[in-house]
Protein backbone atom coordinates (compact mmCIF):
# COMPACT_ATOMS: atom_id res chain seq x y z
CA UNK A 1 0.00 0.00 0.00
CA UNK A 2 1.37 3.33 -0.77
CA UNK A 3 2.29 5.67 2.37
CA UNK A 4 -0.13 7.62 3.92
CA UNK A 5 0.17 10.78 6.43
CA UNK A 6 -1.54 8.57 9.43
CA UNK A 7 1.75 6.27 8.99
CA UNK A 8 3.82 8.70 9.94
CA UNK A 9 5.08 9.92 13.48
CA UNK A 10 7.07 13.03 14.45
CA UNK A 11 8.61 13.17 18.28
CA UNK A 12 10.09 16.22 19.46
CA UNK A 13 11.43 16.73 23.06
CA UNK A 14 9.30 19.10 24.98
CA UNK A 15 6.52 21.78 24.27
CA UNK A 16 9.36 24.61 23.64
CA UNK A 17 10.07 22.29 20.08
CA UNK A 18 6.42 23.00 18.96
CA UNK A 19 5.78 26.44 17.64
CA UNK A 20 8.62 25.74 15.20
CA UNK A 21 7.71 22.13 14.44
CA UNK A 22 4.14 23.83 13.55
CA UNK A 23 5.35 26.50 11.40
CA UNK A 24 7.65 23.77 9.45
CA UNK A 25 4.43 21.41 8.67
CA UNK A 26 2.19 24.38 8.01
CA UNK A 27 0.11 23.59 4.90
CA UNK A 28 0.35 19.58 5.86
CA UNK A 29 -2.35 18.07 7.77
CA UNK A 30 -0.75 17.18 11.37
CA UNK A 31 -2.45 16.74 15.02
CA UNK A 32 -0.89 17.13 17.84
CA UNK A 33 -1.71 13.82 20.36
CA UNK A 34 -0.83 15.94 23.94
CA UNK A 35 -1.43 19.97 24.49
CA UNK A 36 -1.78 22.35 26.75
CA UNK A 37 -5.34 22.45 28.34
CA UNK A 38 -8.30 23.86 26.17
CA UNK A 39 -8.67 26.86 28.51
CA UNK A 40 -4.51 27.51 28.08
CA UNK A 41 -5.53 28.00 24.41
CA UNK A 42 -5.19 31.45 22.55
CA UNK A 43 -9.22 30.54 21.89
CA UNK A 44 -9.99 30.54 25.67
CA UNK A 45 -8.63 34.15 26.05
CA UNK A 46 -10.04 35.53 23.10
CA UNK A 47 -13.36 34.62 24.73
CA UNK A 48 -13.23 35.42 27.58
CA UNK A 49 -11.73 38.88 26.36
CA UNK A 50 -15.26 39.05 24.59
CA UNK A 51 -17.54 37.74 27.18
CA UNK A 52 -15.99 40.06 29.93
CA UNK A 53 -17.01 43.24 27.73
CA UNK A 54 -20.54 41.74 27.29
CA UNK A 55 -20.87 41.49 31.55
CA UNK A 56 -19.78 45.20 32.15
CA UNK A 57 -21.77 46.44 28.70
CA UNK A 58 -20.36 50.36 30.06
CA UNK A 59 -17.05 49.15 30.05
CA UNK A 60 -14.63 51.18 27.34
CA UNK A 61 -11.54 49.70 28.59
CA UNK A 62 -13.79 46.04 28.52
CA UNK A 63 -15.12 47.01 24.51
CA UNK A 64 -12.20 48.23 23.65
CA UNK A 65 -10.09 44.97 24.78
CA UNK A 66 -12.73 42.83 23.01
CA UNK A 67 -12.51 44.98 19.65
CA UNK A 68 -8.78 43.72 19.76
CA UNK A 69 -9.33 39.75 19.86
CA UNK A 70 -9.74 37.94 16.48
CA UNK A 71 -13.11 38.18 17.17
CA UNK A 72 -13.17 41.86 15.39
CA UNK A 73 -9.08 41.69 14.32
CA UNK A 74 -9.38 45.83 14.44
CA UNK A 75 -5.71 46.80 14.80
CA UNK A 76 -4.27 48.75 18.02
CA UNK A 77 -3.66 52.24 16.16
CA UNK A 78 -6.82 51.99 14.55
CA UNK A 79 -8.94 51.46 18.43
CA UNK A 80 -9.42 55.35 18.28
CA UNK A 81 -11.80 55.26 15.17
CA UNK A 82 -14.35 52.69 17.49
CA UNK A 83 -14.25 55.05 20.84
CA UNK A 84 -18.03 57.45 19.66
CA UNK A 85 -19.67 54.83 18.01
CA UNK A 86 -23.53 55.54 17.05
CA UNK A 87 -25.73 52.80 18.34
CA UNK A 88 -26.40 51.82 14.97
CA UNK A 89 -23.38 50.76 13.69
CA UNK A 90 -22.09 47.73 12.73
CA UNK A 91 -20.33 46.63 15.82
CA UNK A 92 -22.61 48.32 18.02
CA UNK A 93 -25.65 46.62 16.95
CA UNK A 94 -24.08 42.98 17.30
CA UNK A 95 -23.23 43.98 21.01
CA UNK A 96 -26.93 44.86 21.48
CA UNK A 97 -28.00 41.99 19.96
CA UNK A 98 -25.22 40.01 22.30
CA UNK A 99 -26.38 41.98 25.28
CA UNK A 100 -30.51 40.66 24.21
CA UNK A 101 -29.10 37.46 24.42
CA UNK A 102 -27.37 37.56 27.05
CA UNK A 103 -30.55 39.26 29.25
CA UNK A 104 -32.64 36.43 28.20
CA UNK A 105 -29.88 33.68 28.66
CA UNK A 106 -30.01 32.26 25.24
CA UNK A 107 -26.72 30.81 25.56
CA UNK A 108 -26.78 29.00 22.16
CA UNK A 109 -27.92 31.95 20.41
CA UNK A 110 -25.67 34.01 22.06
CA UNK A 111 -22.42 31.80 20.53
CA UNK A 112 -24.14 31.20 17.42
CA UNK A 113 -24.62 34.69 16.58
CA UNK A 114 -21.15 35.34 17.77
CA UNK A 115 -19.74 33.03 15.62
CA UNK A 116 -21.42 34.40 12.63
CA UNK A 117 -21.55 38.03 13.46
CA UNK A 118 -18.05 38.33 13.31
CA UNK A 119 -17.44 35.92 10.88
CA UNK A 120 -14.30 34.31 12.88
CA UNK A 121 -14.64 30.46 12.34
CA UNK A 122 -15.01 31.11 8.60
CA UNK A 123 -11.69 33.60 9.00
CA UNK A 124 -9.49 31.03 10.78
CA UNK A 125 -10.44 27.91 9.15
CA UNK A 126 -8.27 28.97 6.33
CA UNK A 127 -5.15 29.47 8.78
CA UNK A 128 -2.35 27.55 9.47
CA UNK A 129 -3.95 25.08 12.59
CA UNK A 130 -7.42 26.52 11.47
CA UNK A 131 -9.04 23.56 12.39
CA UNK A 132 -7.43 22.81 15.78
CA UNK A 133 -8.97 27.01 16.36
CA UNK A 134 -12.12 26.50 15.19
CA UNK A 135 -12.94 23.35 17.24
CA UNK A 136 -11.11 24.82 20.31
CA UNK A 137 -13.56 28.16 19.69
CA UNK A 138 -17.03 25.33 19.51
CA UNK A 139 -15.73 23.36 22.67
CA UNK A 140 -15.55 26.08 24.42
CA UNK A 141 -18.58 27.96 23.56
CA UNK A 142 -20.39 24.15 24.27
CA UNK A 143 -18.71 23.60 27.55
CA UNK A 144 -19.97 27.27 28.83
CA UNK A 145 -23.37 26.80 26.89
CA UNK A 146 -23.67 23.48 29.22
CA UNK A 147 -22.56 25.23 32.15
CA UNK A 148 -24.75 28.39 32.40
CA UNK A 149 -27.88 26.27 31.24
CA UNK A 150 -27.11 23.73 34.20
CA UNK A 151 -26.25 26.08 36.79
CA UNK A 152 -28.68 29.20 35.71
CA UNK A 153 -25.75 31.41 34.82
CA UNK A 154 -25.70 34.99 33.88
CA UNK A 155 -22.92 36.49 31.77
CA UNK A 156 -20.67 37.91 35.08
CA UNK A 157 -21.33 34.23 35.99
CA UNK A 158 -20.75 32.57 32.66
CA UNK A 159 -17.47 35.12 32.15
CA UNK A 160 -15.92 34.47 35.64
CA UNK A 161 -16.25 30.72 35.31
CA UNK A 162 -14.19 31.16 32.07
CA UNK A 163 -11.70 33.08 34.17
CA UNK A 164 -11.44 30.12 36.73
CA UNK A 165 -11.19 27.35 34.16
CA UNK A 166 -8.69 29.70 32.37
CA UNK A 167 -6.76 30.09 35.68
CA UNK A 168 -6.96 26.33 36.52
CA UNK A 169 -8.46 27.20 39.67
CA UNK A 170 -11.70 25.28 39.51
CA UNK A 171 -12.23 21.42 38.84
CA UNK A 172 -11.32 20.88 35.03
CA UNK A 173 -9.79 17.89 34.58
CA UNK A 174 -11.90 16.06 32.81
CA UNK A 175 -13.27 19.14 30.34
CA UNK A 176 -9.96 20.79 29.73
CA UNK A 177 -8.76 18.34 26.91
CA UNK A 178 -8.90 19.37 23.07
CA UNK A 179 -11.36 17.19 20.97
CA UNK A 180 -9.64 15.88 17.81
CA UNK A 181 -10.27 18.37 15.07
CA UNK A 182 -11.02 15.75 12.30
CA UNK A 183 -10.88 12.29 11.22
CA UNK A 184 -9.07 13.33 8.24
CA UNK A 185 -6.21 11.98 7.62
CA UNK A 186 -3.06 13.39 9.32
CA UNK A 187 0.46 13.64 10.33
Amino acid sequence: RTLRASDICILYRGSGELPVLEKALAGIPYTICKRNGLFASDQATQISYLLKSLAAPSDLRLFKKALLTRFFGIAPGDLWRYEDLRPNSPIRELFTRWQELCDARNWPELFRSIFEGTGILLREISEPDGERRVTNYTHIAQILEDEAISNNLDIIDIAARLDSYRAGSEGIEEIDSQRIETERDKV
